[in-house]
């Protein structure tokens, strides 16, 4: 049985120079990153692995990243999340809290349901033939993932995971337009037009954003 690191060391191997030509690096733990030319802000592809009864799950995230632009944000969301937890019983509630205060939340955005970059008219049967990898099977080994997409009718996980790169390339192209991220976020966009003095539009957004959860049937805590 093939263990987690020889399969990610495989997969690694067909991403690497197709990433490089576009100015990723292989840095560890299945992540691909980017600087972009501010310095700060950082693009990542990042691969990871689940496993249940003998068999792998894979998964790939991509991230944006700004540690220099959310450095307020960070402080400000954790105050947020650990008030939100004042009610909790005192042992679950510290290690909430624990829990929180470990984390950096300096994410601009990301994306893990890949259906969002099917082409404007293609059909998800369709993204999903030729892009399986978003949400693949179970499987044992690399061999087997191939011979499972193969019976499905969709490309190989090598050919699949060079789409990746394409897909992700057009993510990230998005997400270089801070009004797309201000758009397509909940906090980070009201931050966002909070510190860009946007004061009208951080009323809309929030009031927006209200309603939207109402309609969801999620309520805040007085």
């Amino acid at each position: 049985m093939v263990d987690k690191k020889e399969i990610l060391n495989q997969i690694v191997n067909v991403l690497e120079k197709p990433f490089v030509t576009h100015g990723f690096r292989y840095v560890r733990g299945g992540r691909f990153v980017r600087k972009l030319s501010d310095g700060n802000t950082e693009q990542q592809y990042h691969i990871t692995f689940r496993k249940k009864y003998g068999c792998f799950l894979m998964s790939i995230e991509l991230i944006v990243q700004n540690k220099v632009l959310l450095k307020d944000f960070d402080v400000l969301y954790r105050e947020t999340l650990i008030f939100g937890y004042r009610n909790f019983e005192d042992n679950f509630r510290d290690e909430c809290i624990k829990m929180v205060l470990k984390q950096k939340y300096v994410t601009l955005c990301g994306l893990g349901d890949w259906r969002e970059l099917k082409e404007e008219n293609e059909s998800l049967e369709s993204f999903n033939a030729r892009f399986r990898l978003w949400s693949p099977p179970y499987f044992e080994d690399l061999k087997d993932l191939n011979n499972i997409l193969e019976k499905e009718g969709s490309p190989t996980w090598q050919e699949q995971c060079l789409t990746s790169i394409n897909l992700s390339l057009k993510f990230f192209k998005k997400t270089e337009d801070i009004n797309w991220i201000i758009n397509n976020t909940e906090y980070q966009g009201l931050f966002l037009l909070k510190q860009m003095g946007r004061v009208e539009e951080v009323e809309n957004k929030y009031n927006s954003l209200l309603e939207k959860r109402g309609n969801m049937g999620i309520t805040q805590k007085a």
